[in-house]
């Protein structure tokens, strides 16, 4: 799972039971998450190492031993907002230990609106802890991603009442509690997650690639770091800031 997991789980779980919407079909087990994730870090490949664990992040380490530059950092908030505010992409050295100081996440809740267009979500807040890593074209992250919402279910997607909503929703989420409203269902939903991965990195102006294709814009300027992913496959719809460790 990568940073934004949360948004597909509650996506994933939310387009199982939209399919009984204005139909009496009943609803199916919700399907597992999508990934996403907060910082420029490979996904998969040979390199890789996915452990769900320990929170995050660094100090020290060499290019022959990055694991060395991850230990504990502290919880970074993570802002929800229509857009998120642009930088110059300025490029940069950005080699060294990073760890997290604000992320931005526009549309998170894509998924699940997208699934079905009456539902609403109030209430978002999140928090991002962990470092990432770069040295010699190694890369390194660790993270601990918090997210928690309401969710408004109109009657339409709820057909088959909240009860059901609930253990659609908690298939995926560490947290959830539903209730009829006048609105349909309440839902508050919450969930924590973990992750580390490593692999390789090359670096053209400003724009960092993974060796599993992810692609960042970055200005790395004295000891501040900020990015963004972008090209069409992009899973990370949001700014991320970071500061030297």
């Amino acid at each position: 799972m990568n940073a934004t997991r949360l948004l597909g789980l509650l996506g994933c779980a939310l387009l199982v039971f939209t399919t009984a919407c204005g139909d009496d079909a009943p609803p199916r087990e919700a399907p597992p998450g999508s990934d996403g994730g907060p910082a420029p870090v490979a996904d998969g490949g040979p390199g890789s190492d996915r452990d769900a664990g320990t929170p995050p992040a660094a100090d020290g380490g060499s290019a022959a031993d990055p694991d060395a530059a991850i230990g504990p950092a502290p919880e970074a908030p993570i802002r929800f907002a229509a857009s998120c505010p642009s930088f110059d992409p300025c490029g940069g050295d950005p080699e060294g230990t990073w760890q997290y100081v604000e992320a931005c996440f526009v549309e998170a809740f894509a998924g699940l609106l997208e699934a079905c267009p009456g539902a609403t979500v109030s209430d978002e807040v999140g928090t991002v802890q962990g470092t990432v890593f770069l040295r010699a074209g190694a890369i390194v992250r660790e993270t601990r991603v918090h997210t928690a919402a309401t969710i408004a279910v109109p009657p339409s997607c709820a057909v088959a009442g909240c009860a059901t909503v609930e253990t659609l929703l908690g298939a995926g989420l560490d947290g959830v509690s539903c209730a009829p409203s006048a609105a349909g269902c309440s839902c508050d939903v919450s969930v924590t997650t973990d992750e580390r991965e490593s692999g390789t990195y090359t670096i053209a102006g400003p724009v960092l690639t993974t060796d599993s294709g992810q692609r960042y814009e970055f200005c790395a300027l004295d000891d501040e770091l900020t990015y963004r992913e972008i090209g069409d496959g992009a899973s990370e719809d949001g700014t991320f800031e970071l500061e030297r460790r």
